[in-house]
């Protein structure tokens, strides 16, 4: 059976979770609405994680994404994890791709791009991003 699978019902429903640290059961029902970024980033929260899908990259998936993770961590409650799912993604802007990654990495190479056209052949890096600077 697939995480997926097991994290499919309705909303509001129950949710059983083990948490590795614990080794204990916790139920405990997701919050958050799950849409964002016009139907490209989906946030709920289980337990202390933050799980963040992604199903494509459009223009403001970053800003979007940026957001879900600083009301997480805002909270009374701030989350202890968070996941990002990328399962199905079916691609999108690039730029808004590596400006999310910059959310989450240290400074270096995220991507590059070759092709025949010499104005194609570019090198994205990431500074370090604001969350990476947080959790230090």
């Amino acid at each position: 059976m697939t995480i997926a699978a097991l994290l499919t019902g309705a909303e509001g429903s129950v949710v059983h979770a083990v948490l590795a640290r614990t080794r204990r059961a916790h139920p405990r029902r997701p919050t958050g609405s799950g849409v964002g970024a016009a139907g490209t980033v989906f946030a709920q929260r289980f337990a202390d994680v933050l799980v963040l899908r992604i199903t494509s990259f459009s223009n403001s998936t970053a800003s979007h994404l940026a957001l879900s993770v600083q009301d997480a961590l805002s909270e009374p409650h701030p989350v202890d994890g968070i996941v990002l799912d990328l399962r199905d993604n079916r691609g999108g802007l690039l730029r808004q791709s590596v400006t999310a990654a910059d959310t989450f990495l240290p400074a270096g190479l995220v991507a590059t791009t070759i092709g025949r056209d010499p104005d194609s052949m570019n090198v994205w890096r990431s500074t370090e991003g604001e969350l990476r600077q947080t959790c230090r």
